[in-house]
C-alpha cells in the first residue's frame, strides 16, 4: 500500500512539473503530458460517447483547453 501511495505521488509530482513548463510555453511538456494520457482520455470518451469520433473531439477538446 505505501508503495503504491508513493507511486501516486511521483505521477502527481511529474505532471505538475509537465504542467508549468506548459504554462511556460513548453511544447515538449505538452507533448509528453498528450501521450501520456492520450489513450486514456480517449478509452474513457469511447466508453461514455461510444462513438470514435466524438471521442476523437473529446480528447482533443481536453488538450485544447490544456494549451
Amino acid at each position: 500500500m505505501e508503495s503504491e501511495l508513493l507511486l501516486t505521488d511521483n505521477v502527481v509530482h511529474e505532471d505538475t512539473g509537465l504542467i508549468r513548463r506548459i504554462q511556460r510555453g513548453d511544447m515538449a511538456a505538452f507533448e509528453a503530458l498528450f501521450f501520456k494520457y492520450q489513450g486514456q482520455i480517449f478509452r474513457t470518451a469511447l466508453a461514455i460517447t461510444r462513438d470514435p469520433g466524438a471521442a476523437e473531439e473529446v480528447l482533443q477538446d481536453c488538450f485544447y483547453k490544456t494549451y
